[in-house]
């Protein structure tokens, strides 16, 4: 993991210190990603054109 090769003594401390930055205060998921791809995968996104979607947990918001 990045958190790893940061600090190979405790992880969990960078893990601990990226995650309070995110204004969710957690890291992102493949589930949550994927939802997303689905979405615009399937017809209820037939209307949608030329869109930008973040999934940064309200980092683009700061």
């Amino acid at each position: 993991t990045i958190e790893k090769t940061l600090n190979v003594d405790n992880p969990s401390a960078v893990k601990n210190n990226i995650s309070s930055r995110i204004p969710l205060g957690r890291y992102g998921n493949m589930e949550e990603v994927s939802k997303l791809v689905l979405f615009l995968a399937s017809d209820d996104s037939k209307f949608i054109t030329g869109s930008q979607y973040r999934i940064d947990g309200g980092m683009g918001a700061r």
